[in-house]
């Protein structure tokens, strides 16, 4: 078999993840329904990974293009994909997606210093919480539009916080 991780899973019992593809020597993404598994690349991609998934059947995942550079995606229900990329990023890596396809993450700039994201309706907005040193995550956010994550505080222990 094919090395295989779950990664996202959602009310409807749908599960996400990646799974190894050794004949094809990539990474490819996948979804499992009702039993019926359905493994997906994003177009063009070296390798493909699905993180996250709401109720609606959106996927949240990354993608590898040529130059091996890391992208987020949004997957909608009937397979069509969205580039999720801050301008300037070297890296864009979503977390979460809620049910109203709304994604979290983070993304490095060029300096490799990590700050969270939203997209909402095709607004990306950046996030870096106001006590932070440097790193910010956002790691997942409910229906309301409330998000969780973390950032770095310095020489001290990283810190959580909630929108």
């Amino acid at each position: 078999g094919e090395p295989t991780q779950a990664l996202g899973l959602n009310d409807r019992g749908q599960v996400v993840g990646g799974t190894i593809n050794f004949a094809a020597d990539r990474l490819s993404g996948f979804l499992l329904d009702k039993g019926v598994y359905t493994r997906f690349d994003f177009p063009g991609a070296l390798g493909t990974n699905a993180l996250d998934i709401n109720n609606r059947g959106q996927i949240a995942g990354i993608y590898a293009d040529a130059e091996r550079k890391i992208h987020a995606f949004l997957r909608d229900e009937n397979g069509v994909y969205t580039t999720i990329d801050v301008p300037g990023a070297s890296l864009t890596f979503p977390f979460g997606i809620n049910n109203r396809g709304h994604v979290v993450g983070l993304y490095m700039d060029a300096k490799q210093v990590r700050h969270g994201f939203l997209y909402k309706n095709g607004v990306l907005t950046t996030i870096d919480h106001p006590l932070a040193s440097s790193d910010t995550q956002a790691h997942d956010l409910n229906d309301r539009g409330q998000i969780v994550g973390l950032y770095e505080r310095g020489a001290g222990p990283l810190a959580t916080w909630q929108s």
